[in-house]
């Protein structure tokens, strides 16, 4: 059995254990359709002493495992979605705020842009026969591009292969001078937090991104949750606008993003 199926075995047996202790904050369903945990989940569990003394060992093995599986990779630190402890007991109030996230930024010619990606770390609960399409897919989608003059890179890494394109073929096919690559990162959750200082005085945090919080029962904290903020309709992202470029040549499953002419 590899790592990483040795990390997903123990995250998900960390989030069965999180579904016995009292929520104060959740988003999103722990578990993806084949019990596979989701990287979108998040949320914050207060845990009485018992339940610390099952869940410890648990993300201490999880923490070391992943160490072990990302080695070699450039991911830095544990993902969002892997449980941490709160560390500082002065906190007695959390405002959590949810907002649409994006990512954009823009490529000039001379630069590759990433586009598609694939899973290629078939463990034993994926749906085999689906990944291994997804895969042919992709790099039929690369022969394809190849054959329309586009300079196509490959980076593989332990999880997924990522797929790359020329930036200067892209603005010759589209008439352009740049390209704006603007990615859907989900639902952006951040949290300030309201303390005490030595003299007793109220203090509030930056706004922090929140994946999975852990509390011990004997804090007493009050968790408060902000509205949904909305996108403005006319957003550039929020349907098919005039300036994006369309590469149907890539799955739309794969594909990472949207690109528009600039």
């Amino acid at each position: 059995m590899s790592a990483w199926s040795v990390y997903f075995e123990t995250l998900t047996e960390i989030y069965y254990e999180l579904q016995k202790c009292r929520c104060l904050f959740s988003l999103n369903d722990p578990f993806k359709e084949l019990g596979r945990p989701s990287g979108r989940y998040r949320g914050v569990f207060q845990l009485n002493d018992e339940q610390m003394s099952r869940v410890k060992p648990l993300i201490d093995d999880g923490g070391r495992l992943y160490e072990v599986a990302s080695e070699g990779s450039n991911r830095k630190g544990l993902p969002i979605n892997f449980p941490k402890f709160l560390e500082d007991d002065s906190i007695f109030k959390m405002q959590i705020h949810i907002n649409k996230a994006h990512l954009s930024k823009n490529y000039e010619i001379g630069s590759m842009v990433k586009i598609a990606s694939v899973p290629t770390l078939i463990l034993e609960n994926e749906d085999r026969e689906q990944m291994e399409a997804d895969i042919k897919a992709f790099h039929e989608a690369r022969e394809q591009l190849e054959k329309l003059g586009y300079e196509v890179l490959i980076e593989d890494i332990p999880s997924h292969d990522f797929m790359y394109i020329d930036v200067k073929r892209l603005c010759e096919l589209n008439n352009c001078n740049s390209v704006q690559h603007r990615i859907d990162t989900g639902r952006q959750i951040r949290a300030d937090y309201l303390s005490h200082d030595e003299q007793g005085n109220i203090t509030k945090s930056k706004l922090q991104s929140i994946g999975i919080l852990l509390i011990p029962a004997d804090q007493h904290i009050t968790v408060l949750n902000s509205h949904d903020r909305k996108i403005r309709t006319d957003a550039i992202y929020t349907k098919r606008h005039p300036t994006e470029i369309i590469l149907d040549e890539i799955p739309a499953k794969l594909i990472i993003g949207r690109l528009y002419r600039r």
